[in-house]
């Protein structure tokens, strides 16, 4: 006999007893044989689940650890976007800055000086006077003529020559009350940059030299040293100034 028919046989007999107990049958008894028919139920309905069970067997779940579960429930960083970069624009080409234009010097002034055979009208001090620088002479020519104006006059020192220059002048208008006189010391000589005074030495006849009222005129000769290499030295008339030529006009000896 088999499981099953046993169990089948066994609840039959229980329910049976129960049946037929009598009445005097203590209560206990019935509850006993009661429980006991019961879990034989139990027992027969279970046989099909544990037979179905050994056939179709269940697959169990996967038990998970902790560490893989922290790893399953951490969220993956998205990646940060990256910024598009800004855009540069070219530099523009530095411009060249424009030259500052250097002012011309009118006729006259250090960049610009009178031509010889030029007149030049002096203005200043209430004075007005017309000069102009006729000819000139140097080297040998002029130390000839220096010598024969005086025989004491010395000879120009080692890379230095006379020079002589003839000059004329008109008072044009000025002080009525009181003569202006005018002479070599009047002028300076610009030779390589250096300025250079009237040496004292007697100037060949006629000497420029003169004192009057306006109307006076005026001609004759000066005497100044330049440098012999100097390829353009030149006169400034500064009168009453000495050396300052700032404000003197500048005359071509060359």
């Amino acid at each position: 006999m088999d499981l099953i028919s046993w169990l089948a046989y066994a609840l039959n007999r229980l329910l049976g007893r129960y049946r037929n107990a009598s009445k005097s049958t203590s209560c206990l008894v019935k509850i006993v044989l009661l429980y006991a028919a019961v879990n034989l139920c139990l027992c027969l309905c279970s046989i099909p689940f544990v037979i179905l069970g050994r056939i179709f067997p269940s697959t169990p779940t996967p038990t998970v650890s902790m560490e893989e579960a922290d790893r399953r429930h951490t969220l993956t960083p998205q990646p940060t976007r990256t910024p598009l970069p800004t855009r540069t624009h070219a530099p523009e080409p530095t411009k060249e800055p424009s030259p500052t234009p250097v002012p011309t010097p009118a006729l006259g002034q250090r960049g610009l000086p009178m031509p010889l055979g030029e007149t030049f009208v002096w203005c200043g001090d209430g004075r007005e006077v017309e000069l102009t620088i006729q000819r000139t002479m140097m080297g040998d020519e002029a130390l000839t003529m220096v010598l024969e104006a005086n025989s004491f006059n010395d000879v120009p020192g080692e890379g230095f020559v006379y020079a002589l220059v003839y000059a004329r002048a008109r008072y044009l208008t000025g002080d009525e009350s009181e003569p202006w006189d005018m002479d070599e010391f009047d002028f300076v000589v610009v030779s390589k940059n250096r300025l250079l005074k009237a040496p004292s030495v007697v100037d060949p006849e006629p000497n420029f030299e003169w004192k009057g009222f306006p109307g006076t005129e005026a001609e004759g000769w000066m005497t100044f040293v330049v440098y012999a290499d100097d390829p353009a030295p030149a006169l400034v008339f500064t009168p009453d100034r000495g050396t300052d030529v700032s404000e003197g006009v500048w005359f071509a000896l060359k």
